[in-house]
């Protein structure tokens, strides 16, 4: 199984603790592709992931990844994402990267939110996706397992 692993926002190097504990618990080689917060590097992660079986995507990540995975039919397991990056990124007091916010009604998707994320709000995610037919689970675990 071709699985694809898209991190949040980061601005240095990525250290890889979600990507290694998914690999961990998945049994799975999973395949890291990076998301460049300075490079905004959409296109190179569109074309790293196209032909996935499966993406698992964090934060500011998952934002991106709902995008592309809706283009091609592809399966996303969102943790904590970001429903609006503007607000978010205000929070932590940097610039909003520059990432389409389309259309993806009808998203192969399971979500899982932490309700102890800071950033993150799971009941405004809940309030976000209340008309789609989409799986969201508020865990309490998330933190210890990936964070």
């Amino acid at each position: 199984m071709n699985i694809v692993y898209i991190n949040g926002y980061s601005e240095g190097t990525y250290t890889g603790t979600k990507y290694k504990t998914l690999s961990t618990l998945l049994n799975e080689k999973i395949t890291l592709v990076e998301y460049k917060y300075k490079d905004n590097n959409i296109k190179e992660i569109e074309e790293k992931i196209k032909n996935a079986d499966l993406v698992i995507a964090s934060s500011t990540g998952a934002y991106l990844a709902r995008n592309i995975c809706y283009k091609h039919n592809l399966p996303l397991i969102a943790l904590n994402p970001v429903i609006n990056l503007e607000e978010t990124f205000n929070k932590i007091g940097v610039d909003v990267p520059k990432i389409p916010n389309g259309n993806n009604k009808n998203l192969r998707e399971l979500i899982l939110v932490s309700e102890d994320d800071e950033l993150i709000n799971p009941l405004k995610t809940l309030e976000k996706f209340k008309t789609q037919t989409i799986l969201i689970l508020i865990c309490q675990l998330l933190p210890i397992i990936f964070f």
